[in-house]
């Protein structure tokens, strides 16, 4: 498992349309 502050960085990864929207 991944620490938190890694976390934000796969969560755009997992999710990089989300990042697209901001």
């Amino acid at each position: 498992m991944v620490p938190p502050r890694t976390d934000a960085r796969t969560f755009v990864n997992h999710f990089p349309t989300e990042s697209s929207r901001r």
